[in-house]
């Protein structure tokens, strides 16, 4: 089956093909659920995108009932107006 993607370029220019990743739960219904989805505190990555992109991307993870994104390496999703890293094992079932 194939699943479609989402192609976005950040604002330093690197061009991303991004996935849906499955997800259970949705960690932005909960506080403490989303804070170590993004692994809050810890080091991590983050790209900044455009406006219109970030509002591309976040049709794109409803559509697909999902909050992260994978290029087939890192995981992603959208924290302000970036592209940032996330941990979709760390959301368990609530």
């Amino acid at each position: 089956m194939h699943t479609s993607s989402i192609t976005v370029l950040t604002s330093c220019r690197l061009e991303l093909v991004l996935n849906p990743v499955p997800m259970q739960v949705m960690p932005s219904q909960n506080s403490e659920m989303w804070l170590a989805f993004i692994a809050r505190g810890q080091s991590t990555y983050s790209f900044p995108v455009a406006l219109p992109d970030v509002e591309r991307i976040q049709e794109f993870m409803i559509l697909h009932s999902t909050e992260c994104l994978s290029d087939g390496n890192r995981n992603y999703t959208i924290y302000g107006r970036s592209l940032v890293a996330c941990y979709p094992e760390l959301v368990g079932e609530q």
